[in-house]
């Protein structure tokens, strides 16, 4: 084995907790809702979330796009009709969610222990379909060290679903396995 992937969300760093303090602590902190209804529309933010991740995954939408998408749809929600807002009032509404999940990020505390034992067998990476700035971000915030050799950027490469034949493609070309929540076979 020439190398083992890691997925990182859900696999090294904790996105769902992440996720779910930056609704509560966006939502509380504007002022929109109180304290009573935030776990319901936390699970109503996971649901439209992953419902436009995956049109970015198919590579239906960009980034900025699925963001937008998930304001749209999930405003309403707390009696605010987000429709004809222009994408740079989306984007800047998106940054305060985006500033408190960044703030929220956290790593499993078993993931450096598991990179640092897989390392000394073999090469380390982490896979990631998200986009490359943040998902950097995530791995140097968190100091999943050893800090991998190796990164493979899905959406770069055309790709945004997580599976070891892209890494045979041309992606890597190595001898790999892949460990992560969403990784398809």
């Amino acid at each position: 084995m020439d190398l083992v992937l890691f997925d990182l969300d859900g696999t090294l760093v904790d996105h769902d907790s992440a996720a779910g303090a930056a609704v509560e602590t966006w939502l509380l902190g504007t002022g929109w809702v109180d304290a009573v209804d935030v776990a319901a529309l936390v699970v109503d933010w996971d649901r439209i979330a992953e419902r436009h991740f995956a049109a970015y995954r198919a590579g239906q939408i960009n980034v900025k796009d699925q963001r937008r998408a998930r304001l749209r749809d999930f405003l309403p929600r707390i009696a605010i009709d987000a429709s004809d807002w222009p994408d740079e009032r989306l984007d800047s509404v998106f940054r305060g969610y985006l500033a408190a999940y960044e703030a929220a990020w956290r790593a499993f505390p078993d993931a450096s222990p598991s990179l640092e034992a897989v390392r000394r067998l073999t090469q380390v990476g982490v896979l990631s379909n998200g986009d490359l700035d943040q998902q950097v971000a995530k791995v140097a915030r968190n100091r999943s060290r050893p800090a991998p050799r190796r990164r493979a950027d899905l959406g770069r490469a055309g790709r945004r679903q997580t599976r070891p034949e892209h890494l045979h493609r041309g992606l890597l070309s190595a001898e790999c396995a892949a460990q992560g929540n969403h990784v398809r076979r």
